[in-house]
């Protein structure tokens, strides 16, 4: 699926610029794949107006998310993170080596302590499998693929009296690829990001040996997000 981005991406460059634009994509989108890894998680956390769980604040998921990233076998514990927010959310950043976990006073409140402890284990197993930056590199394929095809669409509209005075001839298998690589771009986006999602629930049960905590946690989102 990632792939198929770096292809729809690769194809618009190149109907827009021939070898040159890939050529000049290239040095673009390394750069960009760099330094998307190196934002901080607590750079981020600041965004969201997060601040730090202490051991003593929450004893059993401190002791529980040490736990379960030996299990793991990652070299450093992440950060506890709270969101006082009423939205229920849980989400990871960074790296395996420096990452947050953060959860969300609306999940808190909904689910129990068991049922927590799995939501820490399916956002550790995104850390592990490097989720964060695969996800990263798939939402930045899918932005250019859009910003260029838009970029396209408007030299078609400039261009736009030319063709019609038959003084410019136009391709509509290109402008086709156009108008739909950002679509099926999005749709591999997402079929992505609902793959990394099942791999990371059976990651957690995998961690806890405990589907039926995930089943209820998940139940219990769901209802929640209904009302």
């Amino acid at each position: 699926l990632l792939l198929s981005m770096g292809a729809f991406l690769t194809l618009v460059g190149w109907l827009l610029w021939g070898v040159n634009g890939v050529i000049m994509l290239l040095p673009a989108g390394v750069a960009l794949v760099l330094i998307n890894p190196g934002v901080t998680p607590w750079l981020i956390m600041r965004m969201y107006g997060a601040v730090r769980l202490s051991p003593e604040q929450a004893p059993l998921l401190h002791s529980a998310l040490h736990e379960l990233s030996s299990r793991a076998g990652l070299s450093r514990t992440p950060l506890l993170y709270y969101i006082p927010s009423s939205i229920i959310n849980a989400f990871a950043l960074g790296r395996r080596d420096n990452a947050a976990i953060a959860l969300s006073d609306g999940l808190l409140r909904v689910l129990d302590t068991r049922e927590a402890i799995v939501v820490l284990a399916h956002e550790l197993s995104h850390i592990r499998n490097n989720d964060i930056r695969v996800m990263g590199v798939a939402d930045l394929f899918s932005r250019l693929t859009s910003l260029l095809s838009l970029f396209g669409l408007l030299l078609l509209l400039v261009n736009l009296p030319l063709i019609v005075l038959g003084a410019a001839s136009i391709n509509w298998f290109a402008i086709l690829i156009l108008i739909f690589a950002p679509h099926l771009s999005a749709l591999a986006q997402m079929g992505l990001s609902r793959t990394r999602e099942y791999d990371a629930d059976l990651n957690a049960v995998n961690l806890t040996g405990d589907p039926e905590g995930l089943a209820r946690a998940l139940v219990k989102i769901r209802s929640e997000e209904r009302r």
